[in-house]
């Protein structure tokens, strides 16, 4: 038998066997790093926050779940950036302020199950807050940190304040109205407080007397009465004290054009207002050697609109990791190592405490935080005295300023003037307060022509 051996053509299967087996190898490679992708993909949690923190408590995180890593992606207001734009991944969890309005149920899932299984105890929150969390009685947000409102002084007048902890408005108004002193032809040359100057003080006495100020969605509303009596609070303080908003004004922009600490330091006057936040900013890069008191209405003192939330966003597809990351955050023990952490390396420079304030978990505040921030030591926030009223829509912070704070002013400023031509016996009435020439419509107006044009 004659076997004829075609050696060319045995080269050529060898040869095209080998590329095949390449080519399988290598689709087979794509495909296995593809699937690695993915799943490393499905591992992460994205978290879009306000707050340059949690890049720290990201790196933390992710040191010890070598399964679950966290990635952050800053959002300057994360609840304007909901819901995602369309070429827009989702995240999985949104961390900030303003989220807890009346749509909340529309962007978040309910926390519920965290709590029906035990994973995190309703307990280790401030009951104030964890309540803003709310919505229709199920759980949507967990609260994360808060500020709380507080004048400061100069040390070096530490024997002019009788109150240990807190001052009420009455308290501030006495004392700053002892400070007051007159030049010879009856000009200041001291004002204590210059009430009308801040309105985010001016916001904080309307919350105080339960104006309530609120946007529904179609406009904003408020109760009226409250109103009068929050004005006339302002208004006779200023009238007694002070002889008029002008004069403060005057006296403000002569002497007190300056940083808020530089302002109680030179001697012009007693008090300034600030938050806890900003108090510890000064504290911490000792500007001055300040100190400070709560302020309280009524053994009541309200927290800041501005308080930080987090919620798991509804389309989510690693709720087990977003599960898992709650968990290890909102653990007392792990928020002690953050603090310690951030102390150790110089890291609290820009923002104070957590996120910019107090953390949500009553025992790390109390017990944690006075640790590293000193000046807490005597003077904690006692948990039975925190209230908090927010529900704001994510513009608020703008709306407040172009809008609340200039109509709370003007509101002001009518009684004033319906005042003094009352004094001149002029024909006027009281009944007409804060409806003559006072329209929030125009504020509204002027403030969604800029927000849209």
């Amino acid at each position: 038998m004659k076997i004829n051996l075609n050696f060319n053509s045995i080269k050529r299967a060898v040869a095209l066997r080998k590329v095949a087996a390449f080519l399988i190898t290598g689709i087979l490679s794509v495909f296995s790093f593809i699937s690695c992708n993915l799943q490393e993909e499905d591992n992460r949690v994205v978290i879009w926050t306000c707050s340059r923190d949690f890049a720290q408590y990201a790196e933390l995180y992710n040191q010890s779940h070598k399964n679950n890593k966290v990635v952050i992606v800053y959002k300057e207001n994360p609840a304007k950036s909901l819901p995602p734009l369309k070429d827009e991944a989702n995240p999985d969890i949104v961390i900030g302020p303003w989220l807890q309005s009346d749509f909340v149920n529309n962007y978040f899932t309910s926390l519920d199950y965290i709590f029906d299984r035990r994973i995190i105890s309703s307990s280790i929150f401030y009951p104030q807050l964890f309540e803003v969390g709310k919505f229709n009685d199920s759980q949507y947000l967990l609260p994360v940190s808060f500020n709380l409102p507080a004048v400061i002084y100069s040390a070096s007048n530490n024997d002019k304040i009788k109150n240990d902890f807190t001052m009420s408005i009455d308290d501030i108004r006495q004392t700053a109205a002892e400070f007051n002193e007159k030049k010879k032809n009856g000009s200041f040359n001291k004002i204590g407080f210059t009430v009308t100057t801040n309105p985010d003080f001016l916001y904080l006495v309307s919350k105080m007397y339960d104006v309530d100020f609120c946007n529904n969605g179609e406009k904003t509303i408020w109760n009226e009465d409250k109103l009068k009596e929050a004005v006339k609070v302002v208004y006779d303080w200023v009238s007694a004290e002070n002889n008029s908003i002008r004069t403060e004004t005057d006296f403000d922009f002569k002497y007190l054009c300056m940083p808020d600490y530089r302002q109680v330091i030179s001697d012009k006057t007693l008090f300034t207002y600030a938050t806890s936040d900003r108090v510890f900013d000064i504290l911490h890069n000792q500007y001055a050697n300040i100190d400070y008191r709560w302020i309280e209405k009524d053994g009541k003192i309200q927290i800041e609109d501005s308080a930080i939330f987090l919620g798991i966003y509804k389309k989510t597809k690693n709720q087990a990791g977003c599960t898992e990351f709650i968990t290890w955050f909102f653990n007392e023990a792990n928020q002690d190592k953050i603090l310690e952490r951030k102390i150790d390396l110089n890291l609290d420079t820009e923002q104070f405490g957590f996120t910019g304030g107090f953390s949500s978990l009553i025992k790390v505040t109390e017990k944690s935080m006075p640790k590293y921030y000193t000046q807490l030591l005597s003077n904690v926030p006692p948990s039975q005295a925190l209230t908090a009223a927010i529900s704001q829509f994510p513009r608020w912070e703008d709306y407040k300023k172009s809008v609340i704070d200039p109509f709370f002013l003007d509101s002001i400023k009518e009684y004033e003037r319906l005042e003094t031509d009352k004094a001149e016996e002029k024909d006027t009435s009281t009944e007409t307060i804060l409806k003559q020439n006072i329209t929030i419509e125009d504020y509204e107006k002027e403030w969604r022509k800029k927000l849209f044009d």
